[in-house]
């Protein structure tokens, strides 16, 4: 029981490190709340023995580290990685396939590691929005009611942070047309 308990909580920590990080408008920091998410999701899997959730958050981990380095140096992250992290991500998802069902988790991982890959935050914050929607849609199906709660509150800090970031813009260009 401790143990679930444990796993738990670095669950929640780890998916609220990603729900602030919908609210940031700078790209580096955004980074650093992925690498810190991935992270503890990675544990908190580690803890509940769910193999293949702890793969899919150490790539994310190794990605959103080789990401902040290369935003650290002023260059662009090389197309090549995004390559090698989605193929390495299908070829995962075809060794773990269970049915659709199984595909909903790689389908929003090969979403998120683009958002993350491309540094237009507001395709950041669209492309979380609906990768969210596929880990809520998964965790209902495998009746994970706990998983598609703590989903379902990122799902909607996710939204209401592109609602404020969509807001900002046209404000911002009221400002400037005026």
């Amino acid at each position: 029981m401790i143990n679930y308990i444990l796993s738990q909580i670095f669950l929640c920590l780890g998916l609220g490190a990603l729900g602030v990080s919908y609210y940031v408008k700078n790209y580096k920091l955004i980074t650093i709340l992925c690498i810190v998410s991935a992270g503890l999701l990675a544990i908190g899997y580690a803890i509940l023995g769910a193999y293949t959730a702890i793969g899919l958050n150490i790539l994310g981990l190794i990605a959103y580290i080789f990401f902040y380095v290369f935003k650290s140096k002023n260059k662009e992250n090389p197309l090549y990685f995004i390559i090698i992290l989605w193929v390495i991500t299908i070829v995962n998802g075809i060794f773990t396939f269970s049915g659709w069902t199984s595909l909903l988790p790689t389908i929003a991982s090969l979403l998120f590691y683009f958002s993350v890959w491309q540094k237009n935050t507001f395709i950041y914050r669209l492309l979380g929005v609906i990768a969210t929607i596929f880990y809520v849609l998964y965790n209902i199906m495998y009746k994970s009611w706990f998983g598609a709660t703590a989903q379902g509150v990122l799902l909607v800090l996710s939204i209401i942070g592109l609602v404020i970031y969509i807001i900002e813009l046209d404000k911002n260009k009221k400002n400037i047309t005026n």
